[in-house]
């Protein structure tokens, strides 16, 4: 089992021993500790992120997190942000950091609890203090085999605090900001017991086990704890606080059955780092627990001996970012960018404040391409990427970069179904096009959006044409409108407003004017119709004879398309748009 194993941890290291990397699928572990070791430490993190990874709490970070494990107590105390902490969990932007004074077994069931903390960050739950380190807990009495997995159960440290001091009334557990210096370190310890009573007793009791999942995504949603643990559960918090004190105080601890995961072998490289990357790790951990005048020293005086470092350019860049000094990061990762940084994120940020700034298409393309480059599955970079190429006219390379995305959903969605339906309008794909638009309908989430969606939609289904339409003048002018795709014999004559009539016939008389035609009388059912020609040239004609003579006509079959005049008397009907001859 997983907690309970031995790290068969040896000799304690030397003094001078250097720092060495063994690398796994989805951890990066830097220890003084022999390779065996790591080895087998690399082997049961794997199997930790399995677990979670069939638990539901994924993650969307393609980073592997760094396992940094010091050879003493003492040089792990002066990198941890508070006192007491056995180990600690530090998250950037760019890496995830779980921070351990060795790597004995004793100390696994802590890094389990802090690597809870590096899941939730990426899977990205927003979590009120009390229920990130009651999960944390939570999932810290995860034990792993290849047949089956346990999770829950009591955790002797918290119950003994519970059982010998005074409770934090619910209310406050639930407003308060976690451990912060302001707490004593007994206010911690209730802090932290209470939380992981609370959640526990959430996550497996018959009266809240069921709506517990429920509650954590309303609560990452922004939803207040106190009112919604009322909402959810339809209970007052003072029988809530009632529930969970019959829970620990009737020892009602149980551990939840789960599929074992698989011992098979793991596939690790192992290899010394130079004490410029050793350096480096240390800087970058300072940074991540947000020591940045120390970290920012370390980085200089890194630089000093080696200044085309791209990590250490890239993390001052960071830190001036966090400084709020937008033009020294754009500096700094410009520099990192030109020493050949290998950081996709960096690359994307860095595109971002440029295009703040004012940078053209074409200075955001190559940092664009070169973090989907460095990483094929960051959606991020090619959805910007996309809309970049979409709004020069590229839509080939528009649609390169969206399809070639993970997933659309969510907040995205909309945008995603939206810039792939535009794309494909304007390569003439329709019908893919307007399945597009019907996902960006179905993803709306606004009057506003459903109403570009539908507008999309037509976009697709339609052409670009011409018609005739009066101005404020009430003079005729061409002007560009949308026709249904493949309609044919469209009469562009026909103006915005025209109430239009049909009438079949025989032609038999052609009114003129200095010898110009004013109108025609047709002969139908009904008896003549007189119709008016405002201006010949604006009269569409199918299968007309060469010429026409004014006054009686032989009678040729005619059909006449004609705006009905308002209010119609015995002058005209209306007037000719069109008149075919049959």
């Amino acid at each position: 089992m997983l907690a309970a194993s031995a790290f068969a941890w040896g000799a304690s290291t030397a003094a001078e021993a250097p720092w060495r990397v063994t690398r796994s699928t989805h951890f990066e572990i830097y220890t003084q500790a022999d390779d065996g070791q790591a080895h087998v430490a690399a082997a049961r993190f794997e199997r930790l992120w399995t677990f979670f990874e069939q638990s539901g709490l994924s993650s969307n970070n393609a980073a592997p997190v760094r396992v940094i494990a010091f050879r003493s107590r003492g040089e792990f105390d002066s990198y941890k942000p508070r006192a007491g902490a056995a180990a600690f969990y530090a998250g950037t932007e760019r890496r995830d950091y779980l921070v351990l004074p060795g790597l004995q077994s004793a100390r696994f069931v802590a890094a389990a609890h802090e690597y809870t903390h590096a899941r939730i960050h990426a899977s990205g739950l927003k979590l009120p203090p009390w229920l990130s380190e009651g999960l944390a807990d939570f999932f810290s009495t995860v034990r792993i085999s290849e047949r089956e997995s346990d999770l829950g159960g009591e955790l002797p440290a918290r119950i003994d605090v519970l059982r010998h001091n005074r409770w934090m009334p619910i209310s406050e557990l639930l407003a308060s900001p976690g451990p912060s210096a302001q707490l004593q370190l007994s206010g911690t310890a209730l802090f932290y017991a209470q939380s992981w009573a609370l959640t526990e007793m959430l996550a497996l009791s018959e009266g809240y086990q069921s709506k517990f999942w429920e509650l954590v995504n309303r609560l990452s949603a922004g939803s207040a704890s106190a009112g919604e643990l009322q909402r959810t559960y339809s209970k007052p918090l003072s029988q809530i606080e009632e529930d969970l004190r019959r829970w620990v105080e009737g020892g009602r601890y149980k551990q939840l059955r789960l599929p074992g995961v698989s011992s098979g072998p793991i596939s690790t490289t192992s290899q010394a780092i130079s004490t410029q990357q050793a350096d480096l790790l240390l800087a970058d951990l300072c940074e991540a627990t947000g020591e940045l005048d120390r970290a920012k020293k370390l980085y200089e005086d890194l630089l000093r001996e080696a200044p085309s470092n791209a990590e250490a350019w890239a993390a001052l860049g960071a830190i001036a970012l966090r400084e709020g000094k937008a033009v020294e990061a754009r500096s700094d990762w410009g520099r990192a960018v030109a020493d050949g940084l290998k950081d996709a994120r960096v690359c994307y940020r860095y595109a971002q404040l440029e295009d703040e700034a004012g940078a053209s298409a074409e200075e955001l393309r190559p940092l664009l391409l070169r973090a989907v480059e460095l990483d094929p599955g960051f959606d991020d970079a090619r959805y910007k990427l996309a809309l970049l190429e979409s709004n020069a006219g590229r839509f080939e390379a528009a649609l390169v970069q969206l399809q070639a995305m993970r997933r659309a959903t969510g907040a995205r969605a909309y945008g995603y179904w939206m810039a792939s339906a535009y794309a494909l309008e304007e390569l003439g794909r329709r019908e893919e096009g307007k399945r597009a638009a019907a996902k960006a309908l179905e993803n709306a989430s606004s009057p506003d959006e459903r109403v570009r969606g539908a507008q999309l939609s037509y976009l697709c289904d339609t052409d670009l044409g011409v018609q005739f339409a009066r101005d404020a003048k009430g003079q005729l002018q061409m002007e560009t409108v949308r026709v249904p795709h493949g309609a044919t014999n469209r009469n562009p004559f026909i103006e915005a407003g025209d109430r239009m009539m049909r009438v079949e016939g025989r032609l038999i008389e052609i009114r003129c004017e200095s010898g110009k035609a004013t109108g025609i009388t047709v002969s139908t059912p009904e008896g003549a119709l007189k119709i008016s020609i405002t201006d010949p040239a604006q009269v569409a004609m199918r299968n007309a004879p060469a010429e026409f003579n004014c006054g009686p006509q032989a009678g040729p079959t005619v059909i006449v398309d004609y705006a009905a005049s308002p209010k119609p008397d015995a002058t005209a009907a209306g007037a000719a748009r069109g008149i075919e001859f049959r």
